[in-house]
C-alpha cells in the first residue's frame, strides 16, 4: 500500500495562524459577522508561505547579485554626477577668482575718483559763490567722506574665502557643508561692495559675481 503523503507543514505558523483566528473570532463571536474558515485553506496558506521561503533560498544568491549590480550602477552614476558638479563648481570657482583680480586692481581707483569728484563739485560750488574755506580741513573732510566708498577690506576677505574654499575643494572628502557657509559669506561681504561702491564698473563685477556664486551654491545643495 501506498503510504499517504502529507503536506509538509510548519508546526509553529500553523499555532501563529490558529492563535491569530482565535483571537479574531471572539473580538466578533457577539457580532453578525460569519467567519467561516476551513482547515484545508489554512493548510494552503501555510504551504504557500513555505513555498515562498523555499523560493527565497534558491533564488537568494541571484537576487543578491542583482542587488548588488544595481547598487554598483547607482554608485557608478553618483560617481559622474559628482564629477560633473565637482567640474561646474571649480569653473565658476574660477570665474569668482578672476572678478576678483578686477575688484583689487579698481579698489583704490575707486576711492581716488569719488575723492575727486567730491571735491571737484565742492570748488565749483564755492567758486560759484565766491567763498574760500581753510582747503587743508577741505581735503580732511573729503579724506573721511571718500572712506565710505572704500571696498579694500571686503575684497580682503573675499580673498581669504576664496583661498578657504580653494582648501575644502582639494582636501575635504564632503565640502558641501563648508561651502554652503562660504557662500553665505561671499554674499554678505559683495552685496556690501555693490551698496559702497558707487562706481558703474565695479556694479556689473558685482552683479557678474554674484551670477557665479548663485550657481555655485545651487550645485551644493546637491552634494549636502
Amino acid at each position: 500500500e501506498d503510504k499517504l503523503s502529507l503536506p509538509n507543514v510548519s508546526k509553529d505558523k500553523l499555532n501563529n495562524y490558529f492563535k491569530s483566528l482565535s483571537l479574531i473570532d471572539k473580538k466578533i463571536s457577539s457580532s453578525n459577522f460569519n467567519v467561516n474558515l476551513k482547515l484545508d485553506n489554512l493548510l494552503n496558506s501555510v504551504s504557500k508561505n513555505l513555498d515562498k521561503d523555499k523560493l527565497l533560498v534558491k533564488y537568494k544568491k541571484e537576487i543578491i547579485n542583482t542587488f548588488n549590480k544595481a547598487l554598483k550602477d547607482l554608485t557608478n552614476s553618483r560617481i559622474q554626477e559628482g564629477k560633473k558638479i565637482s567640474k561646474d563648481i571649480k569653473l565658476n570657482k574660477n570665474n569668482l577668482k578672476k572678478i576678483l583680480v578686477r575688484l583689487n586692481n579698481l579698489q583704490n581707483k575707486n576711492k581716488k575718483n569719488q575723492f575727486n569728484k567730491l571735491k571737484d563739485r565742492i570748488f565749483l560750488i564755492l567758486e560759484q559763490h565766491n567763498f574760500k574755506i581753510d582747503e587743508l580741513n577741505m581735503y580732511k573732510e573729503l579724506a573721511i567722506y571718500s572712506d565710505k566708498y572704500d571696498i579694500s577690506e571686503e575684497v580682503v576677505r573675499l580673498n581669504c574665502h576664496l583661498e578657504q574654499f580653494e582648501f575644502i575643494l582639494k582636501n575635504e572628502i564632503y565640502p558641501g557643508k563648508k561651502i554652503n557657509f562660504l557662500c553665505q559669506e561671499f554674499f554678505r561681504e559683495i552685496n556690501t561692495i555693490g551698496s559702497k561702491a558707487n562706481n558703474e564698473e565695479i556694479s556689473f563685477l558685482v552683479v557678474d559675481f554674484k551670477t557665479s556664486l548663485e550657481k555655485i551654491r545651487e550645485q551644493v545643495q546637491n552634494i549636502l
